[in-house]
């Protein structure tokens, strides 16, 4: 048998609340999409530059919380201050003195 099938690895935790950010993104660019038609986007990149620039970074910041914590605990780094009712969240060593 092939590693794949012999491996404990837990799928990924979604939440609803990332099933509900990512249902937003969603149906806000299928709206956009259908109302302002073909090429909307990179005629948006071309007059807007700023604008678009902006909605990228905020995209970039909405999706983080998503990204962020499974790779972390893949780490092994601390991922208890973003999913601390989660099963798999790991939590940092203190170290104590004497």
């Amino acid at each position: 048998t092939t590693a794949f099938y012999r491996s404990t690895e837990i799928m990924p935790h979604v939440d609803g609340h990332e099933l509900g950010i990512l249902a937003t993104i969603t149906g806000m660019y299928s709206v956009t999409a259908g109302t302002l038609g073909k090429g909307w986007l990179k005629g948006f990149i071309h007059r807007q530059p700023v604008a678009a620039f902006s909605v990228a970074i905020g995209t970039v910041g909405v999706l983080m919380p998503i990204i962020i914590p499974p790779i972390r605990r893949k780490m092994g780094l601390p991922t208890n201050q973003y999913e601390a009712g989660h099963p798999g969240a790991v939590y940092p060593k203190y170290v104590t003195s004497r």
